[in-house]
C-alpha cells in the first residue's frame, strides 16, 4: 500500500484548513460556494475504502472534496442561481470561472493533485461536460468520484439552484444520469457505500427529534444537521399538527420556534407540558428574539432551553447529548 509522506500531509491540511477559513468568510459576507457539511467528506471517504484507493489518492480525493465549493468563488449571482440548463455564452463563463478557482488551488504549490481533481469534475462520462471536454476513463477517477458525490450531497443538504431532495430523490437523479453523466460502474459502487452509511446511521441514531419550525429554509437546516448528529427528525410546520402528533412517539427532544402563524411556541408549549407522557420530554425553544421577556416567558410556559437563532451547532448538539440528565436544571440558555 502507498505510504503518505506526514510532512507533506501536515501541509496539504494546513493549506486546505486556511482554504477553508477563506470559504467561510466569504459565506458570511453572501458569497455563493454551495454546501458546506461534512456529507460530501464522509462519502468520499466511504468511496475511497469501498474502492481500496491507495493513501495518496485518498487523501487527495478528501482534500478535494473539502475545496469543491472554492469552485463557485466569484461565480456571477444570476448563473450560479440558475436552476436548470445554462445557455452557451453562461457555460463559457462558468468555465472560465472554475478554471481561475482551479489554478488559485493550484498556485498553492501544494496542492496540485487536488487541482487536477477539481479541474475535471465537471466532465461528464460521455464527454459532453464542459472546458475539458474529456469523457470515460480518460477523466480521473477522484474526478468521477466526486462528481457523483458532490450532486448526491448538493441535492441532500439544498442549494441556491437545486431544491432540498429526499435520500430516494436524490438517487432517481443520480441513476437517471448514470452513463451520460456518471461512470455506471461508480454510480454502482456508490450505491452501495449509500446502503452503509444509512443502514450506519440507524444503528447509531441518537433519538427521535420533534421539530417545529414554519420558516422552511430554517427547518431544512436544523433537520439536516441534526441528521448529521445522527437524530431522526420529524418536522412539522405549525404547532396544531405537532400537538397532534406529538404524543405518537418517543421523542429524545422536542424543538420549536417561538414566533409561529396560529399558535406560537408558547401555547404550544404549554399544551405539551399538559400532556402527563410528555412531562420528562426536554422542550427547546429557538427564536431570534433575544430579549428578556422571550427568556421569561419560555422558561414559564415549561421550556428546558433557549436557543436564539442562527442557531450555534456546537453547544446545541453538546446540550441535546446532555438534557436527559438536564431537566431538572433551571432554564439553559444555549449559545456559543
Amino acid at each position: 500500500m502507498a505510504t503518505v509522506n506526514t510532512n507533506t500531509t501536515d501541509q496539504r491540511n494546513a493549506v486546505c484548513v486556511m482554504l477553508e477559513h477563506f470559504l467561510s468568510e466569504l459565506d458570511r459576507e453572501g458569497d455563493i460556494t454551495g454546501a458546506k457539511g461534512s456529507l460530501i467528506i464522509t462519502l468520499c471517504n466511504m468511496m475511497a475504502n469501498a474502492l481500496g484507493l491507495p493513501d495518496a489518492e485518498r487523501e487527495t480525493l478528501i482534500n478535494s472534496a473539502r475545496l469543491i465549493r472554492a469552485l463557485k468563488v466569484k461565480m456571477p449571482y444570476e448563473i450560479a442561481t440558475v436552476r436548470g440548463g445554462l445557455t452557451e455564452s453562461q457555460l463559457q463563463v462558468v468555465c472560465s470561472a472554475l478554471m481561475r478557482n482551479v489554478d488559485m488551488i493550484r498556485s498553492t504549490g501544494i496542492l496540485t493533485a487536488e487541482a487536477d481533481v477539481l479541474e475535471s469534475v465537471h466532465e461528464w462520462w460521455d464527454g459532453s461536460g464542459i472546458c475539458n471536454g474529456l469523457e470515460g476513463e480518460n477523466i480521473p477517477v477522484g474526478s468521477r468520484i466526486l462528481s457523483i458525490v458532490s450532486a448526491y450531497a448538493t441535492m441532500r443538504e439544498g442549494s441556491t439552484y437545486t431544491d432540498l431532495h429526499s435520500g430516494e430523490e436524490a438517487w432517481i437523479e443520480i441513476e437517471s444520469d448514470t452513463g451520460s453523466h456518471f461512470d455506471p460502474k461508480l454510480v454502482s459502487k456508490f450505491r452501495k457505500v449509500l446502503e452503509d452509511y444509512y443502514a450506519d446511521r440507524h444503528d447509531t441514531a441518537s433519538g427521535n427529534i420533534l421539530l417545529v419550525e414554519d420558516d422552511e429554509h430554517t427547518a431544512a437546516i436544523l433537520s439536516r444537521r441534526l441528521g448529521w448528529a445522527g437524530y431522526e427528525v420529524t418536522t412539522y410546520n405549525n404547532a396544531d399538527d405537532a400537538l397532534e402528533n406529538a404524543t405518537q412517539d418517543g421523542w429524545h427532544a422536542i424543538i420549536m420556534d417561538l414566533m409561529m402563524p396560529g399558535t406560537d411556541g408558547i401555547s404550544l408549549c404549554k399544551q405539551l407540558r399538559d400532556k402527563e407522557e410528555l412531562n420528562a420530554i426536554p422542550i427547546i425553544i429557538t427564536t431570534c428574539r433575544s430579549d428578556k421577556d422571550a427568556l421569561q416567558e419560555s422558561s414559564e410556559a415549561g421550556a428546558n432551553a433557549f436557543s436564539i437563532k442562527p442557531v450555534h451547532f456546537e453547544p446545541f448538539l453538546k446540550y441535546l447529548a446532555e438534557c436527559r440528565d438536564s431537566m431538572n436544571e433551571e432554564m439553559r440558555v444555549i449559545a456559543n
